[in-house]
């Protein structure tokens, strides 16, 4: 049992490091820096978009503001101008007209000031949209080219890849379903050999721990095989 697990084992190194090889190619790494790219230019392009939303809501705000103020200003300019020959006991009431007037015109041009900022903001907007805009485009058409790239590298490696997958196939096939779950377990956990002898009589070869009594009394012979306590590799006697 344990030859066969152990040519298992083989085969599915083998096919995992193809498949690594393959995740550490070069153009593998470039289509995920690429798409990194895209994605963070994207995201970043849809805050400016939020946040063109909030502007576009508060020009028109200040619009309707400044539409306001010309009106009173208007408004006050008439009141202003019927009382020109006013006697002397409403130049009380002139004055406060002057005060409103002076006070619409002051709301007026800060409220102007402000329409110049956001004119200011939409303009750094717009240039900065534009250039992540092609940024997208330029790392979409990058990411493509790598693409097509490591589509020629599966390509290549096509053929040793469809071999291993029917090495592995017909292998565990011969394994009990058992065999097979536990080996699943300690792979999925990153553990490659699954299965490792003991070596020294009382050491496990994956983690290098020394076994206590109850897991050594179950490796008495050729072909045993116990979890090992430390690392959770399997242990086999050679």
């Amino acid at each position: 049992m344990i030859k066969k697990i152990l040519e298992f084992q083989a085969a599915d190194i083998r096919l995992f490091k193809l498949e690594n090889e393959l995740k550490n190619s070069d153009q593998f790494k470039k289509i995920a820096l690429y798409q990194k790219n895209i994605h963070e230019s994207a995201e970043s392009l849809k805050k400016y978009e939020s946040e063109s939303v909030d502007i576009i809501s508060s020009y028109d705000r200040i619009n309707d503001n400044i539409t306001q103020a010309e009106n009173s200003i208007a408004e006050l300019v008439s009141a202003v101008k019927s009382m020109k020959d006013t006697e002397e006991s409403e130049l009380g009431e002139y004055e406060f007209y002057l005060k409103k007037l002076e006070k619409a015109n002051e709301i007026l041009t800060n409220n102007e000031k402000e329409v110049q900022k956001i004119k200011r903001r939409i303009e750094e907007i717009m240039s900065t949209s534009s250039k992540l805009l092609k940024t997208i485009i330029e790392y979409t058409e990058k990411k493509k080219q790598a693409t097509a790239d490591f589509d020629l590298l599966k390509n290549e490696k096509k053929a040793d890849a469809d071999k291993l997958l029917k090495e592995v196939a017909a292998l565990r096939a011969a394994l009990p379903q058992e065999v097979l779950d536990i080996y699943k377990t300690v792979k999925e956990e990153k553990k490659l050999p699954v299965f490792v002898k003991l070596v020294n009589k009382n050491q496990c070869f994956g983690c290098g721990m020394d076994l206590p009594s109850t897991a050594l009394t179950k490796l008495k012979n050729q072909g045993d095989y116990t979890e090992c306590p430390n690392c959770r590799r399997i242990l086999y006697v050679e």
